[in-house]
């Protein structure tokens, strides 16, 4: 509906197409494993860590992107893994024990090398 009203499409999508699709999603999230238990009111989505690779590459390719050390700790790519900063920065912390990155922080300022 919104994507007429954006004028990406003329047409809307049929009940029977939005409820394939909704089932298409609800499997692909079940196949790999990213909806809790059923309760009473639905099935909640867990978030996934990322790995001891995907974390310090992100973070690689935004350093070397450019980016200043604040704005790779709060940029938009976190919240994909559902991080604050401040879970963000925790796992800056982890990647520097396991030698991945070098950063130092203290207080709000961060350095990442």
């Amino acid at each position: 509906m919104y994507a007429v009203f954006d004028g990406i499409t003329m047409t809307y999508l049929s009940e029977v197409a939005i409820a394939n699709n909704c089932f298409y999603l609800i499997s692909a999230y079940t196949d790999f494993g990213l909806l809790g238990p059923k309760l009473k009111d639905g099935r909640p989505i867990i978030t996934i860590r990322p790995t001891l690779f995907v974390a310090p590459f992100l973070c690689h390719n935004l350093h070397f992107k450019g980016l200043g050390d604040d704005t790779i700790l709060n940029h938009e790519d976190w919240r994909l893994f559902g991080f604050n900063p401040e879970d963000t920065l925790s796992e800056f912390k982890q990647l520097t024990l396991c030698g991945e990155i070098i950063m130092q922080s203290a207080s709000a300022v961060i350095q990442i090398s």
